[in-house]
């Protein structure tokens, strides 16, 4: 797992260094935040790359608000189920 890991963050830095700085004009800004949204889906079904979920977002200026209830799973174990969420976008 951990050489798994190294390879992940291996390759996570090189699309780092892949990705557009600065775009020069709003069209270009708008397809290099597209192209980071379609990382969302990669980054939250692998789990090594979670960890990097809050990077993404901030790059994005995304919030990410969750709200969850106290479930009860079986007869006595507790647990927080999501029930909803909000995103938003920043400027």
């Amino acid at each position: 797992m951990k050489k798994e890991s190294q390879q992940l963050q291996r390759r996570l830095t090189d699309e780092r260094r892949k990705a557009p700085i600065a775009p020069a004009n709003p069209e270009d800004e708008i397809q290099a935040a597209l192209a980071l949204l379609d990382q969302l889906e990669t980054v939250a079904s692998d789990l090594p790359a979670r960890r990097e979920f809050a990077v993404l977002l901030r790059k994005l200026n995304l919030w990410l608000g969750l709200e969850f209830v106290e479930s009860v799973k079986g007869k006595k174990r507790r647990v927080q189920k999501l029930v909803g969420g909000v995103i938003t976008f920043d400027e």
